[in-house]
């Protein structure tokens, strides 16, 4: 068998995929994220709602029927940058994430 790395892996590197997702997971961890949703021709509407320091951000994020991201707006500064060049803010990918938390 041949050794893959001398150094231990850290899991926890691997566990988020970018900064975003690791942001992402802190709001909805701590609580911080209030969601609504509809459903409109088979497209799901997630409107988040969150404070990170002191101001509240209103997010948008638009999800297909096979589950895909189409969609999506913030009001924070890496989207007004990126919209969704670079992927999705912290903020958008904490209103989805908290869909799937299962607190609604």
């Amino acid at each position: 068998m041949r050794e893959l790395s001398r150094e231990p892996i850290d899991l926890e590197t691997l566990r988020f995929g970018s900064e975003q997702e690791k942001e992402a997971n802190e709001f909805v961890v701590q609580g911080k994220v209030k969601l609504t949703k509809s459903i409109e021709n088979d497209v799901l509407y997630l409107k988040g709602k969150m404070k990170e320091d002191d101001v509240y951000i209103n997010t948008l994020a638009v999800i297909d029927k096979d589950q895909r991201l189409v969609d999506g707006s913030c009001q924070c500064d890496f989207y007004e940058s990126n919209k969704l060049k670079h992927g999705p803010c912290a903020h958008i990918l904490a209103t989805r994430m908290q869909l799937h938390a299962g607190v609604v």
